[in-house]
């Protein structure tokens, strides 16, 4: 076992903040290059050179910023899941291996980084490599050239930080899918690169069950629910009738055993402070559905309104409204923002995917920069004012 390393300068509490504050500046940099522009510079021509080296740079500076986090359970209020992680880290060995039977894909390889001398850190490296490196690499594959504006988008997400440090296991299957989605809706690629993006969509549903979900929307976006207004119509149909019926539907759906991927969201959270209060309140969440609303908005204004036809548009933006349709059947559950994610991982693909892609508007610079400001405010507003978190 190597000796352990892990960042002992910054104190639990200062990580969430020296997370926010760093990626705001970061995307302050394409904000003001591109704000005063009335052209379509950023979708027509290269970036300057120094925008995407910042980018990468900071890419894997955060990949190592995750990975070697506190790792002890007195870390556990800032860090929630680390020290459950960290404990199961821990008690792997030859003899008395952890039960692999379901999530075996996440599991081996939590045996396999033990099994070769890593220790927690190093195991928390390569998780965050993961979960940051297959998102880099869906980027590239949708975004090409423009792949380090697309992954401002993916780091600046309000959800982010709180996968790569709390629900590790969930980030590391989302971002596992949006790399295979990448692979699998590109029409250009050769058939052994879409049979990869197949094998690593099916993979994520052993990494965390609640992916078979996202699976199924999938198959449905790519292959019964062809354009993005079908999609529309369903998730104004789930609302309506969530409205309706109230808690009945989630009532049922419980009963029918297909929340069992929520439940095991919630065991291991209850004791948690932060996530009590955060997440724990019940009721119809008007504040959660408009939040969701904007990728939907945008999908209807691109595709609808202004009739931009792209397939791999369709199944991407299909893929979130139908995930986010099954939960607002479901939205009046407790920690109900875990089920909602299922849908959010893929909300800064379905807002960049547009601005990157398509002729949209003649001062398309001015409004992307402004979209990317209302962005990465949105992230700052909820984790400095709306949750009260300090600076310190």
């Amino acid at each position: 076992m190597s000796s352990s390393f892990y960042i002992t300068f910054l104190r639990p509490e200062m990580y969430s903040s020296m997370f926010y504050i760093s990626i705001t500046l970061l995307c302050l940099l394409p904000v003001f290059s591109y704000l005063p522009s009335n052209k379509q510079t950023l979708l027509r021509q290269p970036a300057p050179f120094f925008l995407p080296l910042l980018t990468m740079l900071y890419a894997i500076i955060l990949v190592i910023f995750i990975g070697f986090r506190y790792p002890f359970w007195t870390g556990g209020d800032y860090f929630a899941d680390t020290w459950l992680y960290t404990r199961s880290f821990s008690m792997i060995s030859d003899y008395d291996p952890i039960n692999r039977a379901t999530d075996w894909v996440f599991y081996n390889l939590m045996y396999f980084c033990k099994d070769v001398g890593l220790n927690v850190n190093e195991y928390y490296l390569v998780v965050a490599t993961l979960y940051v490196g297959l998102m880099l690499l869906a980027c590239i594959k949708l975004f090409k050239g423009k792949y380090w504006i697309a992954l401002l988008f993916c780091i600046s997400s309000f959800s982010f930080y709180g996968y790569a440090i709390n629900g590790i296991r969930n980030g590391m299957a989302t971002s596992m899918l949006m790399s295979g989605l990448a692979l699998f809706v590109d029409d250009s690629a050769s058939k052994p690169s879409r049979w990869i993006g197949i094998v690593l969509i099916l993979l994520t549903a052993f990494v965390h069950s609640s992916m078979k979900l996202v699976i199924a929307c999938v198959l449905l976006a790519a292959y019964i629910i062809k354009t993005p207004k079908q999609a529309i119509y369903i998730w104004l149909g789930c609302l309506v009738l969530s409205l309706l019926t109230g808690n009945l539907l989630s009532d049922l759906i419980t009963a029918t055993g297909l929340s069992d991927s929520m439940d095991s969201y919630i065991r291991g959270q209850e004791n948690i402070e932060e996530m009590q209060q955060n997440f724990s309140s019940t009721g119809f969440r008007w504040d959660f559905l408009i939040y969701s609303a904007p990728p939907i908005f945008f999908t209807w204004y691109t595709t609808v309104k202004r009739n931009f036809q792209d397939k791999a548009f369709y199944i991407l933006a299909n893929t979130y409204i139908l995930a986010n349709a099954f939960w607002i059947l479901i939205i009046r559950a407790a920690y109900t923002n875990r089920f909602a994610y299922l849908s959010w991982f893929l909300y800064p693909i379905i807002i960049a995917y547009p601005l990157l892609k398509f002729d949209i508007w003649k001062d398309q610079d001015r409004k992307t920069s402004i979209i990317l400001l209302a962005y990465v405010a949105f992230t700052f507003f909820m984790q400095f004012i709306y949750y009260g978190k300090s600076f310190s």
